[in-house]
């Protein structure tokens, strides 16, 4: 008889298969074969298992209730994403090449993007991407209520639905956090507070 292949022995363990096909691979088995006979061992094995497993009662509610809340996956941001956005507009862009020599005012190489989304103005300062990495430092700040507090707002970096980096601001209303490599990544300040949210790209 021809070796016998494994989906073969998995409907003979089964009794799943005709019962002349049944009698062949017994032959087989009788015959000595080292080889399927461990195949068969084996099998039979986890369709026990399977068996036991199956016979198990159910297990309490209370049990899988407590068992949830022990392994409750941390919550998404996705709330952010039902935030009414605000539009920003740029309305100072400095590069850093365009900054001539002996300038102290930034860091040296940085660039710095100013926007102002409704009643609101983001000032930011991006350093150049290097090896090491780089940050953003920026603030936020309400030109309509200046004494506005601020603090503990949200800010995320997002690219692809995916959140890359988050922090809040302080009580400045002022934030750092580390720039992505993404160049279609998105610093995202999250105004829950209004219900709102601004979205600026950050493009490399």
């Amino acid at each position: 008889m021809r070796h016998v292949r494994v989906f073969e022995w998995t409907d003979y363990v089964r009794h799943l298969c005709s019962p002349a096909d049944r009698e062949l691979m017994q032959v087989h088995l009788d015959s000595g074969c080292k080889e399927c006979g461990e195949m068969v061992a084996w099998l039979n094995e986890i369709v026990y298992i399977a068996a036991e497993e199956a016979s198990l009662a159910d297990v309490p509610d209370e049990v899988v209730t407590r068992a949830q809340g022990i392994f409750c996956p941390p919550e998404r941001r996705t709330w952010a994403e039902r935030l009414e956005p605000l539009i920003a507009n740029l309305v100072l862009e400095i590069r850093p090449e365009w900054q001539v020599a002996g300038v102290r005012s930034g860091a040296v190489g940085s660039g710095r993007l100013l926007y102002r989304a409704g009643d609101y103005a983001v000032d930011l300062r991006l350093e150049p991407l290097g090896p090491e990495g780089s940050d953003i430092v920026g603030q936020i700040e309400s030109e309509r209520e200046p004494k506005d507090n601020l603090e503990g707002v949200v800010v995320q970096v997002v690219a692809s639905g995916r959140t890359l980096g988050e922090t809040e601001t302080n009580e400045f209303g002022e934030f750092m956090i580390e720039r992505p490599e993404d160049g279609k990544a998105v610093l995202r300040i999250v105004l829950s507070h209004c219900g709102h949210r601004i979205d600026l790209p950050l493009q490399n």
